[in-house]
């Protein structure tokens, strides 16, 4: 998306990444949209994000990526970016486009959970950029992605709306990873549980798929799918994987939290 003024509807309304030229799609005078073409892997090379800048004719230097840090450093590329009319005089307006190596993802840590969300997922791969603007998305819901390396992020399962399920308990929806919130990669697959079998939990951080049954003295009901909670006083329960606690029987007393007998 570019904006500015003076553009016009023709067929000659191109855009320029480097030395490449794309057919630009008018909007209006002041917008129109190019996608950026592809560039070679064998093109790139490692540079410092935050000297990455604007090169303004008008106004000063301004920096692409004005949050990011010194290390580690990044695969891309630097290409001016100008736009022509009548595909034969182009601007010099300064503005720069960032190539960056594409995602690569090789491994999800886990692959389902529950539909209210909240199971951590580690994602393992290369090209992982610290920046803002880091993201997963599950399926068409969005989730800030946490940076750990150039080959490591950690992405949090949002809640879906449970009218996705339409009739079946489970949904599986693919994983996109971007370093920009535009450009996706694919992750692989995630598995939605739309409901947990009566008296278990699931924490949502083993490595595998598993599902815990509720200990003595506790219950699992359906408001907290990711733990259990302690009986309170005057309640007990002596068994595993229960969805409520006993009433304490007339002539005994259960003055604590989490009575099994």
């Amino acid at each position: 998306r570019i904006l500015g003024e003076g553009f016009i509807e023709s067929t000659s309304l191109y855009c320029r990444f480097g030395e490449a030229e794309v057919p630009a799609t008018f909007v209006d005078s002041s917008e129109i949209h190019c996608s950026a073409p592809p560039t070679k892997e064998e093109g790139l090379s490692w540079l410092v994000l935050p000297d990455q800048r604007h090169n303004r004719t008008i106004l000063e230097d301004q920096m692409l990526l004005p949050m990011s840090h010194h290390y580690p450093n990044y695969l891309g590329k630097l290409v001016n970016v100008e736009v022509t009319n009548n595909g034969q005089d182009y601007t010099w307006s300064g503005f720069k486009f960032l190539y960056q190596n594409d995602i690569q993802v090789m491994k999800l840590s886990r692959a389902s959970g529950p539909s209210h969300g909240g199971t951590p997922v580690f994602i393992s791969g290369s090209s992982f950029v610290n920046s803002t603007e880091l993201t997963c998305k599950f399926g068409e819901e969005t989730a800030r992605a946490i940076f750990l390396t150039r080959e490591a992020i950690l992405c949090t399962s949002p809640p879906i709306p449970t009218h996705s399920f339409h009739t079946s308990q489970e949904m599986i929806v693919i994983i996109y990873v971007s370093n920009n919130a535009v450009d996706y990669s694919v992750g692989g697959h995630f598995k939605y549980s739309h409901s947990l079998p009566s008296g278990t939990y699931q924490p949502g951080a083993e490595e595998v798929d598993t599902l815990l049954r509720c200990p003595r003295g506790t219950y699992c009901s359906s408001y907290s799918l990711r733990n259990f909670t302690l009986c309170t006083p005057g309640t007990y329960q002596p068994l595993v994987g229960q969805s409520q606690c006993i009433l304490c029987p007339i002539g005994y007393v259960c003055s604590e939290f989490g009575m099994a007998v």
